[in-house]
């Protein structure tokens, strides 16, 4: 069982995650209002904790979500599915390990949250609420790895948790809280199904329709990479993707859904005419996307401008090491391996180290066929690389030092002759007995020859320093005070 950690700069949160490309369409969450279903036992109602939508597909299948949990009262509520987006994006800065260490408080960050005791509180039982979670999924889960929609797919989220805030001093790089995904999830989210998403933006909506609305058109506009026109049922959009109630206010309801998205200038604002428009007696809903999302698609992305720098890493390592000649897609465990190297480094920096990288790796003359093989020399170059910018600093830290040393020399040195020079000029304008007596008063501080010989040598135009020294402490220093 693969555990991992990630490297955290408290001084750079990251300001885009990860979500998933399933779960951003069908939400696991619950509104506060949604009854739950309840059905027929011995002529009495009981109710369960089993929640199920579906919608039919224009072929006639259903697309069905069904959603189980240990109790009625246990089902994930909309703010959980935000903690949930920051678990995995935290777990693909880490490489995605089966189970994942983590900070309650990096949570939150990435949240955009407080961090104090209530909301730490929350995000732990948002963790015991996914962990009772089981679903069902009928044509629905999208496998990237088979490259199209399964016909069921179950799975819980989080196998095993512990959500643990301590205060005070701990070992360097502890941390006690911790995710186990389930199995089934795991593999889905080492396959790749994901898509990138703006953290800031998904904290700012107000409203839970809004905010899984978002998701939803951040999947069909590719992480914010390619906006488009959308058009959809009002029903299977508010009812099916956002859980909305099918009642006589759901078009209303869903308008004011679409005006706070309108005022974050993620959508373009139209009038209720060309908003909303009925065929054959149902409602459709029309949304474009703001022209700000045009002109900056990044808004709604990742840093990672292409979406794929995990795959681009990977590509140019083969290329380098293979010649070109092993052009094939990358194994998961690559992938995987590359996400943990650009934890590390931006990939404009690993790729500049590719090819110095590939040529030690086929100086080895290891029989290596996978960009795994490569990690530990990518770590042992970045390695390289921090130990050669701290001796820069050192250097720059030295010449700095000996620069200000000579600096201070030259301006000792300067400090002198001016000092020199005043007293020249004062020991001219001084009368011959003021000089007689300041000659006297410096052969009297010492009575070694050396030191007498020097003085005596000294002639009226170029005094010893000693003299001038009495000369100072005689008449000018008295003048002063």
């Amino acid at each position: 069982m693969t555990e991992a950690t990630y490297h955290w700069d408290a001084t750079s949160v990251p300001t885009s995650g990860k979500d998933h490309l399933t779960l951003s369409d069908w939400r696991m969450s619950i509104p506060s209002k949604h009854s739950i279903l309840a059905e027929e036992s011995g002529g009495r109602e009981e109710k369960r904790g089993v929640v199920e939508y579906q919608f039919p597909r224009p072929d006639g299948s259903l697309q069905r979500v069904t959603l189980e949990s240990g109790a009625v009262t246990a089902f994930p509520v909309t703010d959980d599915d935000a903690v949930l987006i920051a678990l995995i994006t935290l777990s693909d800065i880490a490489g995605h390990p089966e189970v994942l260490r983590f900070e309650p408080s990096h949570v939150l960050a990435l949240l955009r949250r407080p961090d104090n005791p209530f909301n730490i509180a929350k995000v732990k039982r948002a963790i015991e609420r996914f962990q009772r979670l089981s679903s069902s999924f009928e044509g629905v889960w999208f496998s990237r790895k088979e490259k199209k929609v399964l016909p069921t797919y179950d799975t819980g989220i989080i196998a095993e948790a512990a959500c643990v805030s301590q205060r005070g001093r701990r070992k360097k790089g502890e941390r006690l809280s911790h995710v186990q995904w389930t199995k089934s999830f795991h593999e889905s989210l080492e396959e790749g199904n994901l898509l990138s998403i703006d953290l800031k933006l998904l904290a700012s909506w107000d409203r839970p329709g809004a905010m899984q609305l978002y998701r939803h058109l951040n999947k069909v506009w590719h992480g914010g990479r390619k906006p488009s026109l959308y058009e959809r049922d009002l029903e299977e959009l508010a009812c099916g993707h956002l859980l909305m109630s099918r009642t006589k206010d759901t078009k209303r309801n869903f308008a004011a859904i679409v005006a706070e998205m309108e005022s974050k200038l993620f959508i373009a604002p139209l009038p209720p005419s060309e908003r909303f428009t009925k065929s054959q007696g149902r409602w459709r809903v029309r949304i474009e996307p703001h022209k700000v999302l045009k002109k900056s698609p990044e808004r709604t992305m990742t840093e990672n401008a292409s979406g794929a720098e995990d795959e681009q890493l990977v590509a140019a390592y083969l290329h380098h090491r293979f010649a070109g000649g092993a052009a094939r897609s990358p194994a998961l465990k690559e992938l995987a391996c590359a996400r943990r190297l650009l934890a590390k480094a931006p990939l404009a920096r690993l790729l500049q180290l590719t090819p110095a990288v590939a040529a030690s790796v086929h100086s080895r003359k290891a029989s290596d066929l996978y960009f795994s093989f490569a990690e530990r020399f990518y770590e042992e170059a970045l390695g390289a690389d921090a130990q050669a910018r701290r001796e820069g600093v050192k250097r720059r830290d030295i010449a700095t030092v000996a620069s200000a040393r000579s600096d201070d020399v030259a301006t000792e040195l300067q400090a002198k002759q001016a000092r020199r020079s005043r007293l020249l000029a004062e020991w001219r304008r001084s009368t011959p007995e003021q000089q007689a007596r300041c000659v006297e008063r410096a052969l009297g501080r010492d009575t070694t020859r050396a030191y007498r010989d020097r003085i005596l040598d000294s002639s009226i135009e170029e005094p010893a320093p000693e003299v001038l020294s009495e000369l100072e402490s005689l008449l000018i220093a008295p003048q002063a005070a």
